[in-house]
């Protein structure tokens, strides 16, 4: 998201636990972009220097751990100026129990294949990956494991107002449609309250 932000006019910075990760947004950014190695929640904060800050294709699902949620949160509050909004977005309890649920998918693309098998139980899933990528010997196997936790609304909103934030909105995937039972991804806005 930093690149088609910096091309909009926008001064960005980013975050992420992942130097390989890191190494990627670092070629498709301006050059002196500040990207910050830092694995959250347990990374201590920075001066509040930004006005908005966002987390994408339901990375705040895989803040798995009884506190992280709250950890997240008081993160970007601290790095948020007073009135300063921050947009992420969720998969939904509603998806992730009746869409992915223990269920398995998988394809054929002729140059790759994967097959994917997810395990839900109580409030988390994991995805069990596997792809298959053509190689001079037949195909290579590359395996991968996720876990994201499912937050209900009610979850979510006392760890924001915790934290010092405000729900100002929750959405339909990034809509302006209000989210309702059915939503499979949910985006929110919440608003840094001043201290």
């Amino acid at each position: 998201m930093i690149g088609p932000l910096q091309r909009l006019g926008y001064q960005v910075a980013g975050v992420d636990g992942s130097a390989a990760m890191l190494a990627e947004a670092k070629a498709n950014v301006a050059p002196g972009t500040r990207l910050r190695h830092a694995r959250l929640p347990g990374a201590p904060p920075e001066d509040p220097v930004a006005d908005a800050a966002i987390s994408c294709f339901d990375s705040v699902n895989y803040f798995v751990g009884d506190e992280d949620l709250l950890g997240l949160f008081r993160f970007v509050a601290a790095s948020l100026r007073a009135g300063g909004l921050y947009v992420f977005d969720t998969n939904s309890p509603y998806k992730l129990r009746e869409f992915y649920g223990n269920n398995n998918f998988g394809d054929d693309f002729g140059e790759f294949a994967y097959v994917w098998r997810n395990r839900l139980a109580d409030q988390r899933i994991r995805f069990l990956i596997t792809i298959f990528t053509a190689a001079d010997s037949g195909y290579d196997r590359h395996e991968e494991v996720h876990e994201q936790r499912l937050y209900d609304v009610e979850e979510i909103t006392a760890a924001a107002n915790t934290a010092g934030f405000a729900v100002v909105g929750l959405k339909d995937n990034y809509s302006t449609t209000e989210a309702h039972e059915k939503t499979l991804r949910q985006t929110w806005i919440l608003r840094r309250e001043s201290t």
